[in-house]
């Protein structure tokens, strides 16, 4: 594999100077900071010896390749924590190797359990929570791009869409995405922190003076959040509320300086913005990205 990738690398790159080449889909790093059983095995533990191994390859001057982004794989069996130490990992090994531009992909990663019931979870507000803390984390890591697996109905890895004749086909892990939509449309991230486990924040503002909390329990019990907002005064905040029972479409004036209470796993959005119902739908094309006649 080393040296397909070596040949094909440098040979694409010579052909089409300006595209970006890497690869190649780790299957994630349990071994650096395992929690025992099936991670513990030769095999796993294999997936750190590949990477590191990979890395010697590529900068080694007799096998030298390009390496524009390395891209990476892990599911978290609970909370995501792990996933801003994998970042971490990957980020010290690549700066280690020289490869100080090569970006941080995180290409594939959700919540997965020890059983079927794992499935149901990433659509609930379990998933939806988990997703809402792995975003919080993400935006403070290495990570330069992520990609959520997967948003395909007919897949039990899917978390966001339901599949059948259910007739709401959006779950509530989808409107996690939603409210992290929210802060990304104002455009910058400002300086936010959390003082409790698996409490997580994460924070924007706009240029027209929009400003949007986003705060996660991503934990089994309730719990009371007080906040503390610098340079928001006189901003009038609406709270949207998500959870099995919330589908967070609903606001509420809010003031932030109240003690907020957040039920079991809920997800919360203060922001001074009016929340879109969803995201704006793309024109449908025809034919295919290059094949459409019509321009």
């Amino acid at each position: 594999f080393f040296a397909l990738y070596r040949v094909a690398a440098n040979h694409l790159k010579s052909c089409f100077p300006g595209i970006k080449v890497g690869g190649y889909g780790g299957c994630g790093f349990y071994a650096i900071d395992s929690e025992g059983g099936i991670e513990s095995t030769p095999f796993r533990k294999s997936f750190v010896t590949w990477f590191e191994d990979f890395l010697k390859f590529v900068t080694d001057p007799k096998t030298k390749a390009p390496l524009d982004f390395y891209s990476w794989h892990l599911y978290v069996k609970e909370t995501p924590e792990r996933i801003a130490r994998h970042a971490a990992y990957v980020r010290r090994m690549l700066d280690a190797a020289g490869l100080a531009k090569t970006e941080n992909i995180f290409d594939e990663w959700n919540r997965i359990g020890k059983s079927w019931t794992a499935y149901d979870e990433m659509k609930s507000e379990v998933g939806a929570a988990c997703v809402a803390e792995a975003f919080c984390l993400m935006q403070r890591s290495s990570i330069d791009k992520a990609m959520y697996y997967d948003a395909l109905p007919t897949r039990v890895y899917c978390g966001i869409l339901n599949f059948g004749d259910k007739k709401e086909s959006r779950t509530t892990t989808y409107h996690a995405f939603r409210y992290w939509n929210g802060l990304y449309r104002l455009g910058t991230a400002v300086e936010s922190a959390a003082d409790a486990p698996h409490l997580d924040v994460a924070a924007a503002k706009g240029a027209n003076g929009g400003k949007a909390v986003l705060l996660v329990n991503d934990t089994p019990e309730p719990r009371t959040v007080e906040l503390a907002l610098k340079g928001a005064d006189g901003a009038k905040f609406s709270l949207y509320l998500l959870d099995d029972d919330h589908d967070g479409f609903a606001g509420a004036p809010c003031d932030p300086s109240k003690p907020l209470a957040l039920a079991p796993y809920m997800t919360a959005l203060l922001t001074t913005e009016p929340m879109p119902l969803t995201a704006s739908r793309a024109p449908v094309r025809k034919a295919f990205a290059g094949q459409d006649d019509s321009k």
